[in-house]
């Protein structure tokens, strides 16, 4: 314990405090506190609706309707959803994946590379929405497409993609970022 031996030197140490933790606040509020003195940019949003086709089908294309969305600049992690139908009517299917892009030359548009994984399942054309699928399996897939900013927030995107069950597929969308 201090005892002070009079009123002026416990009212100079409280001011002394007091001026003390006044400059340390006001002195490190004004200084950045990075590792690299950067500032961190914000994350994009994204969300797509698209149109997709794939070898799905026993004999020939599955074509349908397709929901991407994601989170991220150079890379994105996200959900991928398609739904489709087959044109000789013999099996549908529904495609729900995880994906994670990565902007190969710049952040959020041009050339990327998605990986996408998740559980496909397959219905008979008289079953779809009726019952439980007849089967179910893994399905991956390596996507390489374009995105094409169209002003602000709106961007178009192409891609191909190869994988399991499906071989090859391809796929066209349109879309707003955040």
């Amino acid at each position: 314990m201090i005892y002070y031996s009079s009123m002026a030197e416990r009212v100079w140490g409280f001011r002394r405090k007091l001026f003390l933790s006044f400059f340390l606040i006001s002195f490190a509020g004004g200084l950045p506190v990075y590792a690299q003195n950067r500032v961190r940019e914000a994350q994009d949003f994204w969300l797509c609706p698209g149109a997709e086709a794939a070898m799905y089908s026993i004999s020939n294309f599955a074509y349908g309707p397709s929901l991407s969305l994601g989170y991220g600049n150079r890379i994105s992690i996200g959900f991928n959803g398609a739904f489709f139908f087959d044109g000789a009517k013999e099996v549908n299917t529904l495609e729900l994946n995880l994906l994670f892009r990565w902007y190969i030359l710049q952040p959020v548009s041009g050339l990327f590379l998605q990986l996408n994984g998740g559980p496909a399942f397959f219905f008979e054309d008289k079953e779809i929405f009726d019952s439980d699928s007849q089967l179910g399996v893994f399905s991956i897939s390596l996507c390489l497409g374009w995105r094409f900013l169209l002003g602000k927030r709106f961007f178009m995107e192409a891609c191909i993609r190869g994988g399991y069950p499906f071989i090859a597929g391809a796929g066209i969308s349109a879309g707003l970022h955040f």
